[in-house]
């Protein structure tokens, strides 16, 4: 077992990114698929792209359940390291209904900040500031 892993099971480390590249550079799947089940969604995002690159089979499983993942980002890049490691067409037809998701999710996004902002200008910038300074400025300076 990794000390690196080790450490960060009793809470001593937190994963970053250049415990993620080590272990994809020596080609620790094992510990790639630990780092799956980290609580920040950058190392996990991080972990499933080097699983995906190494083409890791016995990572399959581990990468199929971060499909379901809430982060946009990780389920994305689980898709396509499952793509990269080979899939049944059961998981195919899975991977299409979780793309059809994120895209009305995107698409329900995008149809919510068109709708329902009116695009008004704040109440600050509606107000001529040029002509209140240049008011001001006529006005006598009282002193003391």
């Amino acid at each position: 077992m990794n000390l690196a892993r080790i450490f960060h099971q009793i809470g001593l480390l937190r994963l970053n990114d250049k415990i993620i590249q080590k272990w994809k550079v020596n080609g620790d799947v094992d510990a790639l698929i630990y780092a799956l089940g980290d609580e920040r969604y950058d190392m996990r995002f991080a972990a499933v792209k080097a699983l995906g690159l190494l083409r890791a089979k016995k990572a399959k499983l581990s990468i199929l359940k971060l499909l379901n993942d809430r982060v946009e980002r990780v389920s994305i890049a689980s898709i396509e390291a499952l793509r990269k490691i080979g899939i049944s067409s059961k998981i195919e037809k899975e991977i299409e209904v979780k793309i059809e998701y994120w895209d009305n999710k995107r698409e329900s996004r995008h149809e919510n900040n068109d709708s329902n902002h009116y695009h008004e200008k704040p109440k600050w910038k509606k107000r001529d500031w040029k002509a209140i300074i240049k008011q001001q400025l006529r006005k006598p300076m009282r002193w003391g």
